[in-house]
């Protein structure tokens, strides 16, 4: 009973993944298709390290593991994730120059 709320599954499947890097924006995503994923859920893409030159862009298929959250990490997950919200909220966007 008590190692079910511990416990994870794993499964493989294949991802995008997508990297861009120009002057005007940087970005690097890993798009799943039909992903699930749940808070407490994480995941691992395989394979070499992308390298992008500038004002290029690079679109790839890769395995990637998602290994599931039991749930009592993905209760503890959704628990913390809103004190890291809060977190966000309390950044300042004012034009003073003193704080």
């Amino acid at each position: 009973m008590i190692q079910r709320l511990f416990r994870s599954q794993s499964e493989r499947r294949t991802c995008t993944v997508d990297v861009g890097y120009s002057w005007e924006e940087m970005h690097a995503d890993v798009l799943i298709a039909d992903d699930g994923i749940r808070p407490g859920d994480s995941v691992r893409v395989f394979g070499r390290p992308v390298s992008v030159t500038e004002g290029g862009r690079v679109v790839e298929t890769r395995e990637v593991e998602i290994r599931r959250a039991g749930p009592l990490m993905r209760a503890w997950a959704r628990f913390m994730g809103h004190f890291e919200m809060a977190e966000l909220i309390e950044v300042s966007f004012s034009t003073r120059r003193r704080l």
